[in-house]
């Protein structure tokens, strides 16, 4: 609360509206994820979710619908923390149903209660750890992209534009999303942080930038309708396994031939092209 009162005091509340209306809605997809009910994306069995159904059953039983809505109305990010209050709810439910009859934050009276809460400790640690050695594989920057990050940094005037061609969806596009803060220079196409920004729409954004994206397999025609002074290209792809593919593009030999562009950086993870006005 101090926090919206800060930004409210600042802003005003144009700020929360244009977060609000930053994607539209489409309430058929959000009803069939809501009846999926996997909010918690686990990568093996779904316990928390299911744990988290069990407590919405409860909790609607009991004529208070406060998580529950919370849940239907608010998607996959806003949802997590709902969902963890229903599943410890659920949690309660099952040990009750193990014979342990005791109020939940009393402790556990039953053997039975106390190895099934370890086995779900154990569980949810394991698929922790899993899912995060994915994210870590994935979404990484090699050191390389260092490297091609901190050059830009050192040797490309303030004032300069990029265009960062990965061909990795917007959201989920660290180069893109990390470009700005380790280079100091803009980045035409990265769009963190411009859904508290009413002057830039960040569904139109989005789509814009995954045009952007599909560039990497056309020639260089398809970059000219953006207003850039460098071309930032990924030339390899993190896997999620750990190892790392080779990613050769059409965009990168079309920019090698044409006369408009030449190579100021290269190695073995980026190329950098500056645009000859």
């Amino acid at each position: 609360s101090p926090w919206w009162y800060s930004v409210l005091d600042n802003y005003g509340v144009e700020v929360f509206q244009t977060v609000l209306n930053a994607e539209p809605r489409n309430y058929i997809n959000l009803f069939l994820y809501f009846i999926q009910f996997d909010l918690g994306g686990e990568v093996l069995l779904s316990i928390v979710s299911i744990l988290g159904l069990i407590g919405m059953i409860l909790y609607i039983r009991q004529c208070d619908f406060f998580l529950p809505v919370w849940i239907m109305i608010g998607g996959h990010v806003v949802s997590i923390a709902a969902l963890v209050l229903l599943s410890v709810r659920g949690l309660e439910a099952v040990l009750r149903g193990l014979g342990d009859a005791t109020a939940f934050e009393t402790g556990f009276s039953s053997k039975a209660s106390r190895y099934t809460l370890l086995g779900l400790s154990s569980y949810l640690l394991m698929a922790g750890i899993i899912a995060s050695s994915f994210y870590g594989y994935e979404f990484r920057i090699l050191p390389g992209e260092y490297h091609a990050m901190d050059w830009v940094e050192k040797n490309i005037p303030t004032s300069s534009k990029f265009i960062v061609v990965t061909g990795d969806p917007s959201m989920v596009d660290p180069v893109t999303e990390w470009f700005p803060a380790l280079t100091g220079r803009v980045s035409v196409s990265t769009l963190q942080g411009h859904e508290w920004t009413p002057e830039q729409n960040l569904h139109e954004s989005v789509l814009k930038n995954n045009q952007l994206q599909s560039c990497l397999n056309r020639d260089v025609s398809c970059l000219y309708e953006w207003d850039y002074d460098y071309v930032y290209i990924r030339k390899i792809k993190p896997m999620r396994e750990g190892n790392v593919e080779a990613r050769p593009s059409i965009l990168d030999v079309s920019l090698r031939e044409s006369q408009d562009h030449q190579i100021v950086f290269e190695n073995d993870e980026a190329v950098i092209y500056r645009f000859l006005r």
